[in-house]
């Protein structure tokens, strides 16, 4: 809670740098969406609930985030590009840097078009079953080596 906290009090100062610098940037449709997503999280006390906020993916935007941070207005208000964080880009961080003990569960997650695995992983990682699925034979090579090599063998594999 505390580095979500010190990270969006970052954007909020990155933020106030690009409006005062340039009208252009302070009416951005980016910047002030930037600025929503960055506002203060409520304090949870203790036998309070959370309300979960569901957000879906939109591309275009991450898309236009990327372009903005890389244009020369960015780049001379801040005297560089702009590194967005993966909470800003995503919306969430990213699965690997969120790390949590796997509690073994009854829940059963099936992939019937599972690529290279990260949803069957994660299921496993979580300590849940996984049944996973793949045609494409590419993509079943690397879903062996995602979720059975590990499983079958270990730390051994870790030296390899």
């Amino acid at each position: 809670y505390e580095k979500e906290v010190a990270r969006r009090q970052n954007n909020l100062a990155t933020i106030s740098t690009l409006e005062s610098f340039d009208t252009e940037l302070a009416n951005s449709e980016i910047v002030k969406r930037w600025k929503h997503e960055s506002g203060a999280l409520p304090q949870i006390h203790a036998g309070e609930t959370y309300t979960v906020k569901r957000i879906p993916a939109d591309a275009a935007h991450i898309s236009a985030r990327l372009e903005f941070a890389k244009s020369d207005l960015v780049k001379q208000a801040l005297g560089k590009a702009l590194k967005w964080e993966d909470p800003d880009l995503y919306g969430y961080s990213r699965a690997y840097q969120n790390d949590h003990l796997p509690t073994p569960s009854d829940f059963t997650v099936l992939d019937p078009t599972s690529g290279g695995g990260s949803i069957p992983f994660e299921a496993l990682r979580l300590g849940h079953k996984v049944i996973a699925n793949e045609l494409n034979p590419v993509a079943t090579t690397i879903l062996k080596a995602t979720l059975d090599f590990p499983a079958r063998y270990g730390m051994d594999l870790h030296a390899d």
